[in-house]
């Protein structure tokens, strides 16, 4: 099943990337030529306050009304002023709040704080919990879904003339989240993250243009429970169902403003957070709902006012400096200001971004078409070495591809012994076997786009090769849309490129990038071992199991096969004034503001 390309390179269901400058040499348009599949399985049920899902041979009775949540206390000593700024990157653009329409950094994180999706992703763990859904229930077959809605939870707006949040006459119902669903795969709405939910039965078709509305496999059974028909069992759509692609949106408000339902003086939301003010190419606040119930999950929010400031990099890390902004990417750049300033660095937090950088074989072009001299060639890479000489010491080296921190993935602390990792001596013995006469290799070219990041991280690559192998690789670079036709056309030896996810689950990295169904990886490799282990992980519902299975899966990867060479994980680094109470997301880009607290400073 053939998806629609994305927009950008980090992810779209987590990634709220605040300053997408920050990546570190990955080009936004790298993921325009890497459409992907979505696949695979599972059966499972889930209730509010479960750790993960049960597995269910038979479909559960919708469940009594939930009992009211523990909330965690708030911090002791707060602010009496809760207020939060935060800069969006950049000058010169302006945000975009329609949840058909947004893509990325600061413009999904307001979308999520405003219109919650039917399942809410645990930022610290990385779990599914509920979002607007207090529990749901997949059918036997592992393709229908059927969310239970809370019924407490209504619309509201912000009345500009008094100056306060009002509710309206209107409660959230499964026919908002149904019309929200079908609008953004409506083809009129053009909007670009429609293909997240090609999952569903009969969307492609009526997002394509050749089905219609009705085709479309989500209806509202009543006003709390919301019934959605897949095209496949898919275990991760749980995932997806926190994605704004599935958020509910206001159908009376959309037809009376068309376009201009976003503005200040006409939108209505349910979540967390309510838009106040937005002063076009400036500025956006949100203010704290009220009428939010609180869950355990989406708290009641404690601070009162959110505003983001639309700013370019450098000026937002001056801001922070001086007092202006309670937390701020940190650039690659700004990190060699950071680390040596004893105040500044005890405000460092550094996270994991869920994207990473990566070499792959043409494993059908000599000499890689071996997998001993696959496995020599990444064996022969100080991933350590390369990161402090080639990127400041800035990311974390990688002996797989998925990045730990999202869903089913391993830990280095679970599987110390997994992966790749610098072994020279194992790596001349293994280039020995095949070449014991160097001169018999034929030549080799590392291919890679144009970048000053990537042409330094090539070039330390290709001296530890001549050193530890004796074995000279020449450089090749292109600009992206030249590299993109020779990747397609005929894939070099060597090449690099960088992957994200559309949602924090393993099945987004492994499944949509190296199963055999999918194509997407230029490498020419494929094995039938491995898709069967991406296979039965997709129908588990065990995270452990899950885990287990991608784990085998990454050895034949990178280890067994050697089809890849993973080099490192992309970082984040984020400064947080003293003052703010917060939590840190480990899904990439998202964080959970309702979370978050300002103490008495």
């Amino acid at each position: 099943m053939n998806r629609k390309t994305t927009i950008n390179l980090i992810n779209f269901c987590l990634l709220a990337s605040f300053l997408l400058t920050a990546c570190g040499g990955l080009s936004p348009e790298e993921v325009d030529a890497l459409a992907r599949q979505i696949a695979v399985p599972i059966i499972a049920t889930y209730e509010a306050g479960a750790q993960s899902p049960a597995v269910q041979s038979t479909r559960t009775p919708s469940p009594a009304p939930a009992a009211a949540p523990t909330r965690t206390p708030p911090p002791a000593n707060l602010a009496s002023l809760q207020m939060l700024n935060l800069a969006a990157c950049c000058s010169g653009r302006d945000f975009e709040i329609d949840p058909a329409q947004v893509w990325r950094g600061a413009d999904v994180q307001i979308v999520t704080e405003a219109f919650v999706g039917l399942t809410r992703q645990n930022e610290e763990t990385a779990q599914v919990e509920p979002g607007m859904a207090i529990s749901w229930d997949v059918s036997p077959d592992g393709r229908v879904w059927t969310f239970h809605l809370r019924t407490d939870v209504p619309w509201v707006r912000y009345n500009l003339a008094t100056q306060s949040v009002e509710q309206t006459a209107r409660y959230v119902t499964a026919s908002d989240f149904e019309y929200g669903i079908k609008r953004i795969l409506d083809p009129a709405t053009e909007a670009d993250n429609a293909y997240l939910l090609y999952l569903i039965e009969g969307a492609e078709d009526f997002n394509a243009g050749d089905g219609s509305a009705s085709d479309v496999g989500v209806e509202a059974l009543d006003d709390s429970t919301l019934e959605i028909r897949l095209t496949q069992p898919a275990g991760y759509f749980d995932v997806v169902a926190d994605s704004w692609a599935m958020a509910a949106q206001p159908e009376w408000v959309i037809e009376a403003h068309d376009d201009e339902w976003t503005e200040d003086d006409n939108i209505q939301s349910y979540g967390p957070y309510v838009l106040e003010e937005w002063e076009h190419d400036s500025h956006l606040i949100l203010v704290k709902n009220p009428y939010w119930p609180g869950t355990e999950s989406i708290p009641q929010p404690i601070i009162e006012e959110i505003t983001w400031t639309l700013m370019d990099d450098e000026v937002a890390f001056v801001e922070y400096q001086t007092g202006g902004l309670d937390m701020v990417q940190v650039l690659q750049d700004d990190l060699a200001i950071v680390q040596p300033d004893p105040q500044l660095a005890a405000q460092l937090a550094v996270q994991p971004r869920l994207v990473n950088y990566y070499y792959g074989f043409n494993t059908l072009k000599p000499p890689f078409d071996d997998p001993r001299v696959r496995l020599a060639f990444s064996l022969a890479i100080d991933r350590p070495a390369l990161i402090d000489e080639a990127l400041q010491g800035n990311h974390e080296a990688a002996r797989w591809f998925s990045p730990p921190g999202m869903r089913a993935a391993p830990t280095i602390e679970e599987y110390p012994t997994l992966g790749v990792a610098y072994d020279p001596d194992k790596a001349r013995d293994l280039l020995d076997e095949v070449y014991p006469d160097r001169s018999q290799i034929p030549p080799i070219t590392l291919a890679f786009n144009t970048s000053t990041s990537h042409q330094a991280t090539a070039e330390s690559i290709q001296a530890m090769w001549a050193d530890t192998l004796g074995v000279q690789v020449e450089l090749e670079s292109s600009g992206w849309s030249e590299y993109l036709d020779l990747l397609k056309d005929d894939a070099p030896q060597i090449w690099r490129l960088g992957w994200s996810p559309d949602c924090a689950d393993v099945h987004y990295f492994l499944s949509e990038m190296f199963h055999g169904d999918t194509g997407y990886s230029y490498t020419n490799w494929s094995s039938s071992v491995f898709d069967s282990l991406l296979d039965e992980a997709a129908f588990s519902t065990d995270i452990a199991a899950r885990t287990d299975l991608y784990a085998q899966a990454e050895d034949i990867l990178v280890a067994q096969d050697a089809a890849i060479i993973p080099l490192y994980w992309y970082t984040r680094g984020a400064l947080t004034q003293p003052y703010v109470r917060r939590t840190y997301s480990q899904i990439g880009e998202m964080e959970r503001f309702e979370k978050w607290a300002i103490a008495e400073h």
